[in-house]
């Protein structure tokens, strides 16, 4: 019975089984629903009841290997025909909507991931299917790489170790004592991993479908990835990733604009004693006259009024016209409580009431 127990393993991250040294079909394989691991069901002791629901034993209790299986349990297939057959017995579709679904199913299948997909460009697709962490599948948090040359997020990994286990969810090597009590971050993928998304950012990777002039929202219409727009809420790590969504075009401005269309965005971040924000109004100073020339952009005082540039007249231009003004919301708006605590969130659409000339107290 122990020994038994003991000869329960996956298979490997090439899709050998570990028990036969074979490479098993697709009809063949069951995946756990906790770490996602494969395993080849003629090499179970057991056949699993239901393959959308089945937890592996490292994510659940030891099986008994004397239970008798069901006869009336439906027989392991792959998950292509288990999804297709799913949507054919959806009562709550249409023919034509159970046809359209399980033909994007199968589409899906056959077509490598990010495919022809601008979200990605094929550095970071790179990392994003092979460094990914075993257990979110995204890219990896503070990663951690075991011994086997895995990665994980730091959290995924400390709640997998908190469990009791001490083996890689992958190959099943032994996770060293010393690791599993004191993980360190691979710092160097750290920095790799943020260098190949700013690359993608660098290279003019914009995942919506508008102008630099847009006005307005950002609608389902024009976000061929994620068919949702971009939404109240939103929330990214910097500003870099805030461009490729469309939130707010320039990366060293406050003011997205062109004087003779309007103003389309604005961010509220660092800004003067003069501003005033309470969340669903606020006092905005418009374009300053900051020096700067030679290394001057940390001045925190003003060099000079300007009275009206082409940023400026672009928000009066709005002002007048009622046009919607875009408005994202950085961490380093210090003086605000609406800013949040940490990265760059898009706070919707609004309007330009009023506008005035005033020598400011900066």
């Amino acid at each position: 019975m122990a020994q038994q127990h003991n000869k329960l393993l996956p298979c490997k991250s090439d899709g050998i089984c570990m028990i036969c040294n074979h490479k098993p079909l697709e009809s063949e394989i069951v995946s756990c629903r906790t770490c996602a691991t494969p395993w080849h069901v003629p090499c179970l002791p057991l056949r699993p009841l239901k393959i959308f629901d089945w937890n592996c034993t490292d994510c659940s209790q030891p099986v008994d290997v004397n239970h008798v299986t069901d006869a009336s349990a439906p027989p392991i297939t792959c998950s292509l025909v288990s999804t297709i057959y799913a949507n054919e017995n959806d009562t709550s579709l249409t023919g034509e909507e159970r046809a359209k679904k399980s033909h994007e199913v199968y589409d899906r299948s056959h077509k490598p991931p990010f495919e022809n997909n601008n979200k990605y460009n094929d550095l970071y697709g790179i990392f994003y299917s092979k460094l990914n962490c075993t257990f979110c599948l995204h890219l990896p948090e503070r990663p951690i790489t075991t011994l086997c040359g895995h990665n994980f997020c730091m959290k995924c990994f400390e709640k997998w170790i908190k469990q009791g286990k001490n083996n890689c969810p992958n190959c099943r090597a032994e996770i060293p004592a010393n690791m599993a009590s004191d993980p360190q971050i691979n710092t160097q993928l750290e920095t790799t991993i943020q260098m190949a998304i700013s690359e993608s950012v660098a290279h003019g990777k914009i995942f919506v479908t508008i102008s630099k002039n847009h006005f307005g929202p950002i609608v389902a219409e024009n976000d061929p990835i994620r068919k949702r727009g971009v939404l109240v809420g939103d929330t990214w790590e910097g500003l870099m990733e805030c461009i490729q969504w469309g939130a707010h075009f320039p990366h060293d401005s406050r003011i997205a604009s062109q004087s003779v269309y309007g103003a389309q965005s604005v961010a509220l971040s660092g800004g003067y004693i003069d501003e005033i924000d309470h969340g669903n109004w606020f006092l905005y100073s418009g374009s300053c006259g900051n020096e700067l020339s030679g290394n001057k952009r940390t001045n925190k005082n003003q060099s000079f009024d300007k009275k009206s540039d082409r940023k400026n007249e672009a928000l009066r231009l709005s002002c007048e016209k009622g046009y919607p003004v875009r408005v994202v919301r950085s961490h380093t708006k210090k003086r605000s409580s609406y800013a949040p605590k940490a990265g760059v969130r898009y706070d919707g659409v609004y309007r330009i009431e009023k506008w005035w000339r005033k020598i400011g107290k900066q």
